[in-house]
């Protein structure tokens, strides 16, 4: 439990200690299955010790739980699963998961009830009693199973092996029954009590941290119903238990719920997770129920946002790690997905799921070519590279701006503050020394010296079809420079907006999915009058001084400014790249200015 969170949440190199702990139980366990079970493979019960200690201890309530060593190998394969490290995969976890599934072969028993081979006895731990074929018990040999067959296909070894696992497989009981009123069962034998409000709730490890149970299907409604009667109760650790059960089942707001409990009743003011008095694996299992809410990864699927509470309409993360060795980011707003980004490690086919798809959207390289997904529902595919990032944005997920009046007005004139004089109320902040020169065309300009910038309060600008960026500049310096952006840093074009100057003062312009260099270049060391004009079309043409200088393409999808960050200008959103030289004004319109408009763009603005 100690680890649930370590490889969602990009912590992969916490596991190593893990993983030698693992290893070094393994010797020992060998010996514990020996003699104890006759049986090949490794095992330990629910206790050890730094000396290797893998037998029974003596606690009368869970001192009998041989499926810990399989449990333990699911930590190893879910490592493999998330890095795609075939490396790792044949020298560190398929021994491990070997000897886990050698055990369970040698030690599993056919139930003369049915004629399938269960676990017997088993013993739920701290709930009892013994039984044949505990729920739990199954689903975890079950995952051991599976996952060592899994593993030794993928590495094209032991085919004697294999058979053997294809076999007991096919003979398991999987430890899932739908009970008389519609319970989980938690032991073979019906003996659910719809009153036990006991905090363990164990016969639901095939939805957490196990795979086999699914949201919306017949044993994840049973699944609910289970947890429903078991109730919001428990100790901290039960709690984290429950915010990862609700978070599989696709509900964020119970999820939330029980987080909010663990935090309000079973946690500690240094934030300690009780037991009482305390139990860290609270605090660790709370770190990925929540990590469970905004992503996850079963069945060859990345599902973001599966389980977002009404409680988060807003936000954004980055960074979390899905299996099949793919990074992955989300920004959503009214609890929709607006942009995700995903890196992929590995070359092959991608499953990504998201409501995002079920409406107009863009699928688009780091260069900003669009690529071909192919859609059902809300759920897209398509061919990745190694090593490449793609971003999935809405389109047309905000409204338009008013077509009557600019997006933004600007004419710095004094001071550290610059009104929005375009009525949309989108005022600005010098960022840095506001010192302003006589020579500009109008006798006011704001001097960008290197350190100083303007920049709004986090806004939002609409869905753009088309657009007009006009402004009365003077610009110097080297390297890429800022003029206006509204855009992640590395986006594409699907996000926002940049106009920029290239080292050689080309104009570029990123936004609606197209990064574009235009032959355009900006004359230096003096007050020009620019305008870049974009039509409904995708249509990019320059103008210095009332003439059309150059010109590029961008897609028809318009630009995306429905994220909600500052609108700067001489500056990028981490306030580099910036712009030496002077503005004097500046204004973005709703629409492609006309080209006799161009010339009379202040008249309008101002």
């Amino acid at each position: 439990m100690n680890y649930w969170p370590a490889l969602v949440t990009n912590l992969a190199e916490t596991t190593e200690p893990l993983d030698r702990f693992v290893q070094a139980m393994v010797p020992p366990g060998r010996k514990t299955a020996q003699e104890m079970f006759k049986a090949r493979g490794w095992v330990v019960h629910n206790e050890t010790n730094p000396f290797g200690f893998t037998g029974v201890h003596d606690w009368a309530s869970s001192f009998w739980f041989p499926e810990a060593a399989a449990w333990l190998a699911q930590h190893m394969y879910d490592r493999y699963r998330f890095s795609g490290d075939l490396t790792y995969l044949r020298d560190t976890a398929y021994p491990v998961l070997k000897g886990a599934a050698e055990f369970w072969i040698d030690t599993l028993v056919t139930d003369p009830r049915d004629g399938r081979l269960v676990v017997s006895p088993s013993y739920l731990p701290e709930h009892g009693d013994f039984s044949a074929g505990a729920s739990m018990s199954q689903q975890i040999v079950f995952e051991v199973l599976s996952h060592t067959l899994d593993a030794a296909r993928r590495l094209n070894v032991d085919p004697g092996f294999q058979t053997e696992v294809q076999n007991t497989l096919a003979r398991l009981d999987p430890g899932l029954r739908i009970g008389s009123w519609g319970q989980l069962q938690e032991w073979k034998s019906d003996w659910d009590d719809r009153n036990n409000t006991h905090r363990h709730v164990s016969h639901l490890f095939a939805l957490h941290p196990g795979h086999q149970i699914v949201a919306g299907t017949p044993h994840g409604q049973a699944a609910k119903t289970s947890l429903t009667a078991r109730g919001d109760g428990g100790t901290g650790w039960s709690k984290a238990w429950k915010i990862n059960f609700w978070a599989r089942l696709l509900d964020g707001d119970h999820a939330y719920r029980m987080l909010g409990e663990q935090l309000k009743t079973s946690t500690l003011d240094n934030l300690w997770d009780t037991h009482p008095p305390f139990q860290i694996d609270g605090n660790f299992g709370a770190t990925s129920g929540v990590a469970e809410m905004l992503l996850q990864s079963r069945h060859d699927v990345i599902h973001v946002l599966p389980a977002l509470p009404a409680a988060w309409p807003t936000g954004s993360v980055a960074g979390l790690r899905a299996r099949g060795d793919v990074t992955v980011g989300v920004d959503w707003r009214e609890r929709a997905a607006e942009r995700i980004t995903v890196r992929t490690g590995r070359s092959g086919p991608i499953k990504v799921r998201s409501s995002l798809f079920a409406g107009p959207h863009r699928v688009q390289d780091e260069q900003g070519a669009e690529i071909a997904a192919t859609v059902s529902g809300d759920t897209a595919t398509w061919t990745a590279q190694a090593a490449k990032t793609y971003t999935v944005v809405r389109l047309g997920s905000c409204a338009a701006p008013p077509a009557d009046r600019p997006v933004v007005a600007w004419d710095p004139a004094s001071g550290t503050s610059v009104s929005d004089v375009s009525g949309s109320g989108r005022p600005a902040s010098v960022v840095g020394p506001a010192a302003y020169e006589q020579s500009a065309p109008t006798g006011s300009g704001l001097v960008l010296n290197g350190t100083t910038y303007l920049r709004t309060a986090p806004t939002t600008l609409g869905h753009i079809r088309a657009a007009t960026f006009a402004a009365v500049v003077k610009t110097g310096g080297s390297g890429y420079r800022r003029l206006f952006d509204s855009q992640p840093s590395g986006d594409p074009g699907g996000d926002g907006i940049i106009v920029d100057l290239t080292p050689s003062n080309n104009l570029r312009f990123i936004g609606a999915g197209r990064n574009v260099t235009t032959g355009a270049v900006i004359p230096a060391g003096r007050y020009v009058d620019l305008v870049v004009t974009m039509s409904a079309a995708g249509a990019v043409d320059v103008y210095v001084d009332g003439v059309r200088t150059g010109g590029a393409t961008v897609s028809a999808d318009g630009i995306n400014g429905c994220a909600t960050r500052p609108l700067q200008f001489g500056a990028d959103q981490n306030g580099g790249q910036r712009l030496v030289g002077a503005v004097d004004r500046m204004a973005i319109f709703p629409r492609q200015l006309s080209g006799s408009e161009v010339r009379g763009w202040q008249d309008l603005a101002f």
